[in-house]
């Protein structure tokens, strides 16, 4: 069927490449090349070593859009009034409050329960609301009452059942005009709500303000009605706005849970590749969140605490330029600062700070965005409480490694992936079209150079035009002549 292979003839057939001409010119634009990419390389690989040759890439993603973090004067709604008009007042209006969003939506009892803490919170004082606080952080053993405030602590949690036994008369009354199928759905929500309180939240209060250490399920109990605390604080939060009175306890809160945490801990909760923009746009969405930033400390000031029962007398205010962030600051309070680390001194008299320039990474709980008084005018800027911070000295020679370890954001890592591949896609289309246009011509020049020029022996060659040209014009004879 197949026709029979000559044994004779070589079963595959060698030629031999000869070697190349390094005087040609196409051979040393291929040299050069070949030397410049590899010089491009270890450039590339030298610079990759040093994380701030890659600031610009963290900037593609804080500059798409500018931060106008001026607040803009509120007008009096009697401004355009002619003088002398008469004004009723009337009582101030409350802004909505803004909660933090959440991944699911929370079921019906959640819902009545979070409903009734908020009108019992509200009815309390600013004193018993600290207490409550304070009971808490007794039944972690984070803090200690002494004889007058356990007393005062017994009494609280008595006027906290006798506020949810009215809550509860209340929400069972407003059932009534229900239909019979919604009432009996309600009346089991509001049972198993009542239940939770009675049951598992009420005793570990009652034993923390007797000075009882809490074990295993109360201890779990105490911790969750902390939750549902602190997110009652948290969102009696306001924006733009200097730090007001009742903020203080939720602020005190993450204070104390700041210095009661590990670095480890908090490195490991923080939300990594946060950016400016996302903090300033979103707060609500991060408030109460461990996030991690990195940048420049610029200056700061150490402050004395309002009088308080955590035994916290002074703590600092740091100003951060953020890494790679718009020209704006992120304001950080926290305790106490690392060991080594430059003098902050208090604030003098004519509002001037410490000025600073040290390289920070800071993971701490994103609290408001916080309005303060600049040169012209009012500003904001993102407020953080942190335990410390993460001093990297521009000396030091773990700089270059806690830099080479520094997160970064997914959008960042497929921005400098591309990059790199559209570069290398570049150079290897450029070298595949040099050896395409190289191997075009080669067999154009090697068939002239190999050509018989001994056939043209005897050919007469006619002139050139050139040549042409100038035999008429030394033909050409005026007339006349």
């Amino acid at each position: 069927m197949f026709p029979k292979r000559d044994e004779t003839k070589p079963k595959f057939k060698f030629r031999r490449t000869p070697p190349p001409n390094y005087q040609d010119r196409s051979v040393k634009l291929k040299l050069f090349a070949l030397v410049a990419m590899l010089i491009g390389i270890l450039w590339i690989a030298e610079r990759w070593s040093q994380p701030g040759s890659w600031d610009w890439f963290w900037r593609l993603e804080t500059q798409q859009e500018d931060v106008k973090n001026r607040l803009e004067p509120k007008l009096s709604r009697t401004a355009h009034d002619e003088p002398g008009t008469i004004v009723q007042t009337s009582k101030p209006v409350e802004e909505p409050i803004v909660e933090k969003p959440e991944a699911t939506e929370p079921d019906a009892a959640e819902l009545a329960w979070r409903q009734g803490w908020k009108d019992i919170y509200g009815q309390l004082d600013p004193t018993e609301r600290t207490l409550l606080f304070e009971i808490l952080a007794q039944a972690r053993g984070e803090h200690t009452l002494g004889p007058a405030a356990l007393d005062q602590a017994s009494k609280l949690v008595v006027k906290l059942n006798e506020n949810w036994n009215a809550y509860g008369e209340s929400a069972f009354q407003s059932l009534a005009e229900l239909k019979p199928d919604d009432r009996d759905a309600w009346q089991k929500v509001l049972r198993e709500v009542n239940e939770r309180w009675s049951v598992s939240t009420r005793p570990p209060l009652e034993a923390a303000a007797q000075g009882v250490p809490l074990q295993d399920e109360q201890l779990k109990a105490a911790q969750a009605f902390q939750k549902s605390l602190d997110r009652l604080a948290l969102n009696l939060i306001k924006d733009d706005t200097p730090l007001r009175p009742n903020e203080s306890d939720i602020w005190f809160r993450l204070m104390t849970q700041a210095q009661h945490s590990s670095a480890d801990e908090l490195a490991k909760q923080s939300l990594k590749g946060i950016t400016y923009l996302q903090m300033f746009k979103q707060s609500s969405h991060y408030r109460g969140d461990p996030i991690r930033i990195r940048g420049i400390v610029r200056g700061g000031w150490k402050a004395t605490a309002v009088h308080n029962p955590w035994n916290l007398k002074d703590y600092y205010v740091l100003w951060i330029h953020p890494q790679g962030g718009p020209n704006s600051p992120i304001v950080v309070h926290l305790p106490e600062l690392p060991a080594g680390f430059p003098k902050v001194n208090e604030r003098a008299q004519d509002g001037s700070l410490t000025k600073l320039h040290e390289d920070v990474v800071v993971d701490a709980y994103f609290f408001k965005r916080q309005a303060y008084l600049g040169l012209d005018g009012t500003y904001t800027a993102p407020l953080l409480i942190a335990k410390t911070v993460s001093w990297i000295p521009e000396n030091s020679p773990d700089a270059r490694s806690a830099a080479r370890n520094l997160e970064y954001s997914w959008p960042v890592i497929l921005t400098m992936v591309a990059s790199a591949l559209a570069i290398s896609l570049f150079f290897v289309g450029f070298m595949y079209w040099r050896l395409r246009e190289q191997e075009q011509h080669s067999p154009h020049e090697k068939m002239i150079a190999a050509a018989d020029m001994s056939q043209l022996q005897g050919v007469e060659l006619t002139p050139s035009v050139e040549e042409g040209l100038k035999q008429l014009e030394q033909d050409y004879v005026p007339r006349g002549k």
